[in-house]
């Protein structure tokens, strides 16, 4: 889908401004923004009343309406006005700080919709005359950020790429999927209700479109920007969503043809906010700005939701609105080649590019993206900054999951500060902020490592529901010994690479046999199983790795203990990987002799452990 080429908002804004600034600045809602949407809906305007008016219900009956006021109700059947409602509607639910909305004027603001082929510039005029009427403006288009595709991909190179262009995804679910109590709204064409993916996800939404409470897809763009958020991972089916155990908002503002006015996306913004949302995805644009939008962005960011949006697909300078505003987070579209997509990026699509500027927060994969469809299918070819953006905010909703204390700007910086940096052509990627990359490619697991803070490790099994990170150690009994139990490894430290401190400790072992603590660098059994299972290391089936350290013998109370100063002896033997670098990790075993075992001749093996080292 092509857009205007757009008008701006000054840089300095885009990551200076508090809310409480931006709060000062649009608290007289109304006032007419330097620049404003190419595009405006035929068949509306957007009426605000003066400040001090008495309040008027969300939807008007127009037939007993402004009895006290002739001129209003005059110039109403002037213009052939076939209904009246506020822009911001409740959908039910009321507003969570009544005081900003009514200070943003979002409780005077309401749209006009009029009759065919009405005169917009005269609607005005006649409106604009009433004395309660403060301004009168016209309605901006938006359209969904996507772009047409062909299939080329099968598999979630988002989550896993070979050339690493991918968003560590996997380990980031080591530490977190998500939680139900961190929602995330998906604004767009509503959501597929009933989708087996995405069903258990769903909370209530609403839709702006047809002013009831169904939220049903059906154009089906936001139905696979809900799959990228939050697709039901471990089920055997389909794909797995950034955040797979958070929960989602289904909000419609855009109809089936994928248009819609900015008006409903104003409300959808609020709705989102007072329904509890805690990261807003925005797959949608147009031109900038529109006076509505900007006091929904500001009501959200006063609530402290975070709202994320696409910057668009023309592959020129110029964020699309509302990407462009300095309260949001504005994302662009990454190539499986760890390029900013663009027309001769190494997907093969040549007819999009993803859009840039001083606006650019980062970049997010947004090429050949595997999801849902609506009607319970799936699709490898979901394409646009579209994508790229639900990306974005499902690492937010792991984020908020694994430190709920964080603000939405924090998490904002958090996700540009662990964002990978000159990934990509260095004609574009320069070292630190670009207007291309903006702060770099996301990283899932650097931003989860980093919502864990400073003081720990992160451990994890292989049951597919890692324990909370902190809790050292012992997730599964490893393969029963001649004891008819387990050795268990656990593993402790500080964190501090300089020192060095790490401690894996053994227990459950047999009393005085030779001992091998072994290892890998974050792969699976040479790539031929799952990781962190019962044998990963196993030398019968091809084991992976061997710390090269001094010999270990178990005591006679069946312990053991290697480090600190594990790195000093084991870089050498793992030349070339990235050894014990921040981000790295590295997963651990224990091998010992028992006559029983079934690893080998002779072989048994503990539990495994993770240890990943923050950045």
């Amino acid at each position: 889908m092509a857009f205007e080429k757009l008008h701006l908002l000054p840089s300095p804004l885009r990551r200076s401004l508090a809310s409480a600034a931006l709060l000062l600045s649009l608290a007289g809602a109304g006032t007419a923004q330097s620049t404003e949407p190419a595009e405006f809906a035929p068949d509306r305007v957007i009426v605000e009343f003066r400040a001090g008016t008495s309040e008027l219900p969300e939807f008007i009956d127009l037939a007993g309406a402004f009895a006290d006021e002739p001129a209003l109700r005059r110039a109403l059947s002037e213009i052939g006005a076939r209904s009246m409602y506020r822009v911001f509607r409740s959908g039910g639910v009321a507003p969570r700080n009544p005081t900003l909305f009514k200070a943003l004027g979002m409780d005077r603001q309401y749209v006009v919709e009029l009759r065919e082929g009405a005169d917009l510039a005269s609607a005005q005029r006649a409106l604009g005359s009433a004395s309660s009427v403060a301004s009168v403006r016209l309605d901006g288009l938006v359209r969904l950020a996507e772009v047409p595709n062909d299939p080329l991909f099968t598999s979630q190179w988002d989550h896993r790429n070979a050339t690493d262009a991918d968003m560590d995804t996997e380990f980031a679910w080591d530490i977190s999927k998500g939680s139900p109590a961190v929602p995330v709204a998906v604004i767009d064409t509503g959501c597929d209700l009933v989708h087996p993916e995405t069903a258990a996800a769903m909370l209530p939404g609403y839709n702006f479109v047809a002013n009831n409470s169904n939220p049903q897809d059906d154009h089906g763009h936001g139905t696979s920007c809900a799959g990228i958020v939050g697709a039901r991972s471990n089920n055997g089916a389909a794909v797995a969503g950034v955040a797979p155990n958070c929960s989602i908002i289904p909000i419609k503002v855009l109809s089936a043809g994928g248009g819609g006015s900015y008006a409903n996306v104003a409300a959808g913004i609020t709705f989102a906010a007072n329904s509890g949302a805690r990261v807003i995805s925005m797959s949608l644009g147009g031109g900038c700005c529109d006076a509505a939008v900007d006091a929904a962005m500001v009501y959200a960011a006063g609530l402290d939701v975070l709202t994320i949006a696409a910057s668009g697909n023309n592959g020129i300078q110029g964020v699309i609105y509302p990407a462009s505003h300095p309260s949001g987070m504005a994302v662009g579209a990454s190539s499986p080649c760890d390029e900013r997509k663009d027309f001769g990026s190494c997907d093969g699509e040549n007819w999009w590019g993803s859009n840039y500027g001083p606006e650019l927060d980062v970049i997010a994969p947004g090429v050949l993206i595997p999801t849902i469809t609506l009607g319970g299918g799936t699709t490898t070819t979901f394409n646009g900054t579209s994508s790229a953006t639900p990306h974005v905010a499902g690492i937010a909703a792991l984020v908020r999951t694994i430190d709920p204390s964080l603000t939405y700007s924090q998490v904002r910086s958090l996700i540009q500060a662990t964002a990978e940096d000159q990934v990509g052509p260095g004609g574009e990627d320069a070292p630190g902020y670009d207007i291309y990359f903006g702060f770099g490619r996301v990283n899932a697991h650097r931003a989860a490592l980093a919502a864990l803070g400073a003081e720990r490790f992160c451990f994890a099994d292989g049951s597919g529901t890692p324990p909370p990170c902190g809790n050292f150690g012992g997730f599964d009994r490893g393969a029963a010994n001649s004891t008819g139990s387990g050795a268990l490894l656990n593993a402790a430290g500080s964190n501090s690479l300089a020192a060095d401190d790490l401690l894996i400790n053994g227990t459950g072992l047999p009393a005085n046999k030779p001992t091998l603590i072994l290892m890998s660098p974050a792969v699976a059994n040479g790539g031929n199983g799952t990781a962190f299972y019962d044998g990963l290391l196993c030398l019968a089936s091809g084991g992976v790795g061997i710390f090269r350290h001094p010999p270990l013998t178990s005591s006679l109370g069946g312990a053991v203990t290697l480090g600190p100063g594990i790195a000093s002896y084991s870089c050498g033997h793992f030349s070339g990987l990235a050894c014990f670098q921040p981000g790295a990790r590295w997963n651990f075993q224990c091998w010992f002799r028992d006559a029983t075992g079934p690893c080998s001749t002779g072989a048994n093996l503990s539990n495994a452990i993770g240890v990943t080292f923050r950045p």
